[in-house]
């Protein structure tokens, strides 16, 4: 059983979520926002769909930061997780959807099953400039050297 769970502040990211279950034929007592959403209610999945908006340059959207904590603390062997998110590309091309890599990081450590995955499905959906896709060992050797970001004072 598949199981969407989401941050999101403007509601892109909640409609996304949406998107993938209609696709998917997931219902949406499955699709959890995790602003409100105990980090136990994974355990009724065997599959995850982590989705996640990226804020700044590169931050995760900030309802995670508590549910995130949550779920490090559950039993996730044996779960298959995928992980979605949003972002700005034109005006953080550096930095486009690292909440998505920053998930993958902070689960990195737990049981969850194999970080490789097994099959892509690409999902149409109506969003313009919206489609960078990089192998993750890519994504990640571009996230350590990327230079830090300095405010303008």
């Amino acid at each position: 059983m598949k199981g969407i769970f989401y941050g999101s502040t403007t509601g892109t990211t909640g409609s996304l979520a949406g998107r993938i279950a209609e696709e998917l034929g997931i219902a949406a007592a499955d699709v959890h926002d995790v602003a409100g959403a105990a980090a136990d209610a994974v355990q009724r999945y065997d599959c995850l769909l982590l989705g996640s908006s990226t804020w700044g340059c590169g931050e995760l959207q900030d309802d995670w930061f508590g549910f995130l904590e949550g779920l490090k603390g559950q039993d996730l062997s044996g779960k298959s997780v995928a992980l979605f998110g949003c972002g700005d590309s034109s005006m953080y091309p550096d930095t486009f959807c690292d909440a998505v890599g920053i998930l993958r990081e902070e689960l990195a450590g737990t049981d969850v099953g194999s970080s490789e995955p097994t099959r892509r499905r690409t999902i149409p959906l109506p969003i313009r400039k919206c489609a960078r896709t990089e192998s993750s060992s890519d994504w990640l050797s571009t996230r350590r050297t990327r230079k830090p970001f300095r405010r303008n004072t």
